[in-house]
């Protein structure tokens, strides 16, 4: 069976089998890594809604509220990938060694890379509310003493 490489329009030949397992519907391992990337990519945005403020994530959301999509490897096997790093990765580029993401808007469902900053994992903790943040805040203890 002949078909048409929908990544870089080369004619090749295939076997229904392998179309109908997923597999043969480009002409190599690299278009094949490339179509990959945009049907994750294009699924990414269908689950996006963009308001004034936020853009939020209307996939699947863990129970900590960070958004999750099923994103294919080189390999081929699936694997979950936190959806405010791929959208920094998308609009912002790679996010820096050693960096995490930031929400600086605090909703864990947003999206907006403009409400994403990289930081170390310190400066991330101690923007948030949990104890280490609201206990570094401090400059005086409970009886009123400077610490």
């Amino acid at each position: 069976m002949t078909k048409h490489c929908p990544v870089c329009a080369a004619t090749f030949n295939t076997i229904p089998s392998l179309i109908n397992s997923g597999r043969g519907v480009t002409c190599s391992i690299e278009c094949g890594a490339i179509n990959r990337r945009r049907s994750y990519i294009n699924r990414f945005w269908s689950k996006v809604t963009k308001t004034d403020t936020c853009w939020i994530w209307g996939g699947v959301l863990e129970r900590t509220g960070y958004g999750t999509i099923g994103v294919a490897s080189e390999k081929g096997k699936y694997r979950h990938k936190l959806v405010h790093r791929l959208s920094y990765e998308i609009n912002t580029g790679q996010i820096p060694a050693g960096l995490c993401i930031d929400h600086l808007c605090r909703v864990r469902s947003c999206v907006n890379p403009d409400h994403l900053e990289a930081v170390t994992q310190k400066e991330n903790l101690l923007r948030g509310f949990g104890a280490a943040a609201i206990n570094a805040r401090k400059t005086h203890c409970k009886n009123g003493h400077p610490l």
